[in-house]
């Protein structure tokens, strides 16, 4: 089995190629595998060269690029060390003493048991089978990651507990063909059912798209402070964009330059920022 940590980033060969450590403190540079970006995207090669795989991850990315890894017919074993993932409905940890540290509890993670069990039991396989993950991970993007805004006001809690809900929004506005978001038909089949759903008081119908429910919203009995984070229809057109780069970048062994208007990124004072 070999061992990755994902996340790590070596000052002296972060953009070099990959190094193959032996037992007795050899190595060998791979010189066959190409730089490419942060280390949570080149794990998953490795679960192909040598089968078995345990990543120590240090933040959530791995799992969902492990399981498209796994969608593209990926082979390996891989197991991900993290930390416990904590449910609504489990037990609440024991009261400690008021002095005590916090303490850090982890997980391992069987990528092939969660890959199964969403496909078997969670999500539809009747939209666009072999795709599901892909869409899945689409909810992902929306809901917040290092490269994508979360939904304002919405929570990712919120969008999985409405999954059943949201599916047919969801393959509604994927396109297989590119394995992407159609970004108009995302905001106005999706975003505005996402929105509907969390304010279904006072936006009752999302007939009529995107436009319609804030609309609702901001001239409903919310309140002040809320109405002044609900987001307009360009800032939510450039987060569909950030997710289908999001898509690239998880699925792709070579991915595009995200600075450019086909995925909501711009260039500015030399600093990559949103372009809405």
């Amino acid at each position: 089995m070999l061992s990755f940590l994902a996340g790590a980033k070596p000052a002296r060969r972060a953009q070099g190629h990959p190094v193959k450590y032996l037992g007795g403190g050899g190595s060998v540079v791979l010189d066959g595998l190409a730089p490419l970006g942060e280390a949570d995207v080149k794990f998953v090669r490795y679960a192909s060269m040598f089968q078995r795989l345990q990543v120590d991850s240090v933040d959530g990315d791995s799992v969902p690029i492990a399981l498209l890894h796994m969608e593209h017919g990926g082979r390996g074993q891989i197991s991900i060390l993290r930390l416990e993932t904590r449910v609504k409905d489990s037990q609440p940890p024991k009261r400690a003493r008021p002095d005590a540290r916090p303490r850090r509890v982890y997980e391992y993670v069987d990528v092939r048991a969660v890959f199964d069990a969403l496909r078997d039991g969670v999500v539809s396989s009747s939209l666009h089978p072999g795709h599901e993950i892909a869409m899945l991970v689409g909810l992902i993007g929306l809901s917040g990651t290092d490269f994508t805004r979360g939904l304002p006001l919405v929570s990712g809690r919120t969008i999985y507990d409405r999954l059943p809900e949201l599916w047919g929004p969801l393959a509604a506005a994927y396109d297989p063909l590119s394995r992407q978001l159609l970004p108009d038909r995302a905001l106005d089949r999706l975003v505005a059912r996402i929105y509907h759903l969390k304010f279904h008081r006072h936006a009752p119908v999302c007939e009529g798209g995107l436009d319609v429910v804030l609309g609702a919203l901001a001239g409903s009995k919310l309140g002040q402070r809320t109405k002044a984070m609900l987001p307009t229809r360009p800032v939510l057109h450039c987060t569909v964009r950030n997710v289908n780069w999001l898509l690239c970048y998880w699925q792709a062994p070579v991915y595009p330059d995200p600075v450019q208007p086909r995925f909501g990124f711009a260039r500015v004072n030399g600093a990559v920022c949103f372009d809405a």
